[in-house]
Parts: structure tokens; sequence; C-alpha cells
């Protein structure tokens, strides 16, 4: 089992950890230093952080090979997403229940009331526009009334003063249902905040995870062993016992307010938030506190992706079925774009006629993993079988040569949950007999260079 100081301890004895010693600034200093490091494949610490007693870790989480490192995986740095990607799914169909204990470090420390003065967490404010100060890192535990399970999940959460902050729950993650329930039924929302959660814990908090089963669970057959609990201080939530920090919150649903943050696809996003009241947070002995670099960090897409991990299998099932031509299907969210707008590459058999638009409008009509594929994909590309679409360089080819007329180029706006954003469909299949073939050497797989030295 891998907590997260194992995880920095890792990392460092990789020689991919940067150690700062010179006092930052949380405001824009820290982000610039953090984005420039993981540019660099590194990790980083910063030991001083202006107006703060506390250390800041980022950069660990940057690709599925970290992930790999982190689970102590036989493949350790050379996990592939699409590995990664069956061990999460495995993970949620074979969880491992959480344990229950009576002492745990992350209490080594408790604060409340007028102890609680949470303007001396190192909170980053990352860029210009953005409201404020923002936990990133911040996995938010709840219960849903509904079945007692306990929900967890990444939120964005603004900083506004020493016992008050704003918790962000986009319309389809479940801390929103479950506030919508407790608003209507008069009740008191309470959400712990973990910083410096277990790695397993983080990559079961970004999955989409089915509301009967609790991601804390889910990180136990993450790690192979059960993830171990304490009871919080100010609710009958159960906490990751192993954890940095652990924020506890109240929201009454008196008031929400609109913050803006730089996101994930690169570009602002507004959200609204739930204004809540901090009633504990209790933290280990020279606790460090773990931040992700907003906007397109790698931290923060590497964790954002695994949501996602379900499309590509469930619509290379759906469209095999629906169109036997269909050879294979690649379903890729990089550069990140707002919404995490990705692009699906679609291998068409040779030789068999199917209309464009009749795949493209079926792909966008589906609904794979959790989402309707009008929302997350901006990009439908059909091609021929000679083009290997794990090769970025060979579809850009294959756009740029075969899909050469209007008519290759098919634009929606009107697809149910595409919010009106266009949707672009894109026949690169040849259709030009040799003018639009591939430049092949006969026989090339059987010469060999290093036969001739």
């Amino acid at each position: 089992m891998c907590t997260f100081r194992k995880l920095i301890r890792s990392v460092d004895k990789s020689s991919e950890l940067l150690r700062i010693t010179q006092t930052v600034d949380a405001c824009y200093e820290l982000g610039a230093l953090l984005k420039q490091a993981e540019a660099g494949h590194k990790a980083i610490l910063f030991e001083s952080v202006q107006n703060s007693p506390f250390t800041v870790a980022g950069g660990l989480l940057t690709s599925p090979g970290r992930f790999g490192q982190s689970l102590n995986h036989p493949a350790g740095n050379n996990l592939s997403q699409a590995e990664h990607a069956r061990l999460v799914q495995g993970a949620i169909q074979s969880p491992i229940p959480a344990t229950e204990q009576s002492f745990a470090p992350s209490k080594d420390i408790v604060l409340t009331g007028d102890e609680i003065d949470c303007r001396t967490l190192p909170v980053p404010t990352f860029f210009k526009e953005d409201t404020g100060p923002f936990m990133t890192a911040a996995v938010g535990i709840c219960r849903n009334s509904a079945n007692e399970i306990i929900n967890a999940g990444f939120y964005r959460v603004l900083m506004l003063g020493r016992n008050s902050l704003a918790v962000s729950a986009s319309p389809s993650s479940g801390l929103y249902g479950i506030m919508q329930k407790d608003k209507k039924a008069g009740r008191i929302t309470h959400i712990a905040l973990i910083i410096g959660a277990e790695p397993a814990l983080l990559m079961a908090a970004a999955a989409k995870v089915p509301e009967n089963i609790s991601e804390l669970d889910v990180a136990g057959a993450l790690q192979n062993e059960s993830l171990a609990t304490i009871t919080a201080e100010s609710s009958d939530l159960f906490v990751p016992a192993n954890a940095e920090f652990v924020i506890e919150v109240a929201i009454n649903h008196a008031q929400v307010i609109e913050n803006t943050m730089g996101e994930f696809g690169d570009c602002y996003g507004t959200q609204l938030a739930s204004v809540g009241e901090v009633k504990a947070i209790t933290h280990r002995e020279k606790p460090i506190f773990h931040t992700i670099m907003a906007g397109a960090g790698k931290e923060h897409n590497a964790l954002g992706l695994i949501v996602l991990y379900g499309i590509e299998p469930d619509l290379n099932k759906q469209l095999q079925a629906a169109f036997p031509q269909v050879k294979a299907v690649r379903v890729l969210h990089d550069p990140p774009r707002m919404g995490t707008q990705g692009d699906v590459y679609i291998v068409m058999q040779n030789g068999h006629a199917c209309a464009a638009n009749q795949i493209i409008e079926h792909v966008y009509s589906l609904t794979c993993g959790p989402y309707p594929i009008s929302r997350t994909i901006r990009r439908v590309v059909l091609l021929d079988e000679d083009i290997d679409i794990t090769n970025n360089r060979e579809v850009n080819w294959a756009i740029s040569i075969r899909a050469t007329s209007a008519s290759d180029y098919l634009l929606y706006d009107n697809f149910q949950g595409s919010g009106g954003l266009v949707r672009i469909g894109i026949d690169a299949r040849a259709h030009d007999g040799n003018k639009t073939q591939r430049l092949l050497i006969p026989g090339a797989r059987d010469f060999h260079l290093d036969d001739y030295q």
C-alpha cells in the first residue's frame, strides 16, 4: 500500500523530485514553478511557502507510469493508459471494503472552533482571472443519504476566509445530486475535504463509479489492501486514516456564489459553488499539502482523463455491433479541450461502402461510459485500414491528403448534450484511387539494415 508520503519518497528515489528551499509566494509564483517542473517531467516539493507553516508537493501523478509506480504495479513506469484503465475497471467490479480504526496519523493535530484558520493553508492562486486561491487536489467525501454509501470525488474549492470556503459540484457529479436532495430535505451536507490522500483514492475519486459502490472501496481494490479510515470529528463520515489533511465542512445551502478558474482545457471555466463553514481541520505532524496544477497541467489532465476511460471500449463494442465493417476505434483526449472534448478515430474495412453521415451521426447519438458522445467528443474521423490510428502523424496525413473536398466535412450544432457547440465529422478515406494512396515499398518488412552490416 502506497501512502501520499511513500509516493513522494518513491518519486524522489527515481530522481524525479525537485526540492525548492527558497520561500515562494502561493499567488502565481508557486503555480508558475509547478508548471515548469511538470514540463520537465518532474514533481516538485516547496519546502517554504510565504505565510504558511506547511510544505507543498505537486506534479506527482502526471502519467499512467506514475500511477503504476504508486500502485506498486509490476509494469511500474511502463504502465500504459489502457492497462491502467483495465485496473480501474477491475477495481470497480471487485471493490475491497474500507476498514475503520480508532487511531490515525491524519488526527495527529485536531483544530476546532477558534483554532481553525484556513488562511494558513498554502492554497495557490494559479491564473490572472481566477476568482481567488483554489484547492485543486481535495478529494471531497460525503454520504449519500439515499443508500448510506460514502461518495468521493474531485471538486474545486475556493478559499474565502478563516473558516469559510466554497465547494463546486458539477451537475454530473455524485455530490451535486446528494446536495440537491439534502437541500430539499432541509439537511446540512457534511463534506470532508481530503488533502494528501493515498494515490489509489485519488484515482478512484477521479473515476466514474456507480452510486451503489463507494470510491473508498474501489481505492482498496486498486492498492490490493483495504483503505484504512477513521470517523471524522464533526460528522459520521469515514475519512482516510493516512491523509495529510482532513478539512471538515458543513454546507447549509443558504449561499451559492459564482467562481472562475483556469480549467482542464487550458481556458477559464465558471461554476457555481456552495458556501460552507469549516468545522474542523485535522492533519499529520509536519503535513505535506498536495496541490494539482490547474488548467492543462499534466497531473490535472492525467487524473481528469480517468473518468473517460470507459468510453473507448464501450464505443468500440456498440459500433461493431451496428457496423460490422468497423475494424478499430480509438478515443483521444489529447490535447485537452474545454469540457473534455476529444476525437474518435474509426478504421473502416476497405471496399465496404458506408455513407459517412450514417456512421458519424450514429456515433454522436450514443452514450458511452458516463456521458453522451455528443458531450465529450468534438471530431469523428473515418479512416481506411492502411492508417495506424495509434499514430497521430498518419491520422493527420489522411485528413490532409484524403479529406480535401467540402463534402468530406460534416458540421453539426444541434446534437442534444453538445451545448450548441459545433461537432465535426471528417471522411478521411481514400476517394480518388492512386492519388491518395500511401507510398509503399514492396517487401520492405523483409529487409533489415542490421543484416547488411
